[in-house]
């Protein structure tokens, strides 16, 4: 049974989405790739986003010259983590919460938090999987969606939002909070105190915003290339 878009092949044997990394433990060290691909970028030019757990950047920022490294090159961190209306646990900090609180004691730069309101508030449908993909037969992000979803429904898009925050922060689809600092509060939950000096600040729902975000996450994922080339041009 195919449990990842990466493992279909076709009838011949060959890789329908062809790929050289096969396992994990083939990949480059973590650490290692990120401050060899910051190094080679302009300072104060990179907006990272962390859309898993904090484990590797944590690992970065307390490796000899992370910390530098980061505050020279990177402009801003986005974090798809927390939960900033209810003191609730969120699945990305309480799977390593000390990952977590080593990068928010540390991390040189701002952080904006997309918290687990924010992908309640923008869904991704299942229609646009089942209907806006079909003009092509293989689509890792179709086939993703048909082996994860159970039945037809919308998602939240907590990643997504996230990432589209960084890459489309003129767009504005979210209100900002006033500038605080996060701590790692009673069974993993984020706690956000006021703060002028702080670095971190979070993502708020607004209603507009959010339909507007899910309508561009719908285009950007499901448009044919040809029609971005046109638009591009």
């Amino acid at each position: 049974m195919i449990k990842v878009p990466a493992e279909r092949r076709t009838p011949a044997g060959a890789y329908v989405y062809p790929h050289k990394l096969t396992n994990g433990r083939s990949a480059p060290e973590a650490v290692l790739l990120l401050t060899h691909l910051l190094t080679g970028q302009p300072d104060a030019s990179v907006s990272l986003v962390q859309i898993g757990f904090s484990t590797n950047l944590a690992r970065l920022v307390s490796s000899p010259g992370g910390r530098n490294l980061v505050a020279k090159k990177v402009k801003q961190l986005y974090v798809m983590g927390g939960n900033f209306v209810e003191p609730k646990p969120e699945y990305n900090i309480y799977t390593d919460p000390q990952a977590a609180q080593a990068l928010l004691q540390s991390w040189p730069t701002p952080i904006l938090f997309s918290g687990y309101e924010i992908g309640l508030a923008v869904t991704f449908p299942y229609s646009a999987v089942a209907k806006s993909l079909e003009w092509t037969k293989n689509n890792p992000v179709a086939d993703a969606c048909r082996l994860f979803f159970k039945k037809p429904e919308n998602r939240p898009a907590w990643d997504p939002t996230a990432v589209l925050a960084a890459v489309r922060p003129e767009e504005h689809y979210f209100r900002v909070s006033s500038p605080g600092g996060v701590k790692i509060g009673p069974k993993n939950t984020t706690v956000f105190t006021p703060d002028t000096s702080g670095n971190c600040r979070f993502l708020i729902v607004d209603p507009a915003g959010a339909k507007r975000a899910q309508h561009d996450m719908i285009e950007l994922l499901t448009t044919p290339p040809p029609k971005w080339r046109q638009r591009l041009n």
